[in-house]
């Protein structure tokens, strides 16, 4: 018997996630957050309301993506009017990345719409499934990762 295609799976699994979240009943109050700007606001939301600073490198090793792709999707979201780039008093080339008014209106929309997502996505696990669940994806990056 051969193995099952793990990595088949979750991109039939992310392409379903994506779809729930391009049909959520909130699409048109958030069309202006389109691909990982979503994520990347809410992770920028999440950091901000514990009162850290959010600075491209740190979207970069959150998402797991290149410095290229960051700066491009950076770019495209200040040019949406969805974040600013602060210069940073203690060193001027450094900018820190903060939301704007209307990506903080959006930010409790996608919010709502990712809680209601989980619950979907996880209905009838018991607490240990999703720890265990978690587990093995957390060792799968681990291991794509791996040089």
């Amino acid at each position: 018997m051969s193995k099952p295609a793990i990595g088949y799976e979750l991109r039939v699994l992310n392409n379903l996630i994506k779809r729930y979240f391009d049909y959520s009943s909130n699409r048109s109050k958030i069309e202006s957050a389109t691909g990982n700007n979503g994520c990347i606001i809410g992770f920028i939301g999440e950091c901000q309301d514990d009162s850290k600073d959010v600075y491209q490198r740190d979207i970069e090793q959150h998402f797991g993506i290149t410095r290229s792709t960051v700066s491009s999707v950076i770019a495209l979201m200040e040019q949406k009017g969805l974040i600013q780039r602060v210069s940073v008093k203690k060193d001027a080339r450094l900018k820190k990345i903060i939301l704007t008014q209307k990506a903080e209106d959006l930010k409790e929309v996608m919010r709502s719409d990712a809680v209601k997502m989980n619950q979907r996505l996880t209905k009838g696990f018991s607490d240990e499934e999703l720890n265990t669940l978690n587990s093995f994806i957390q060792r799968m990056k681990q291991n794509i990762a791996e040089k």
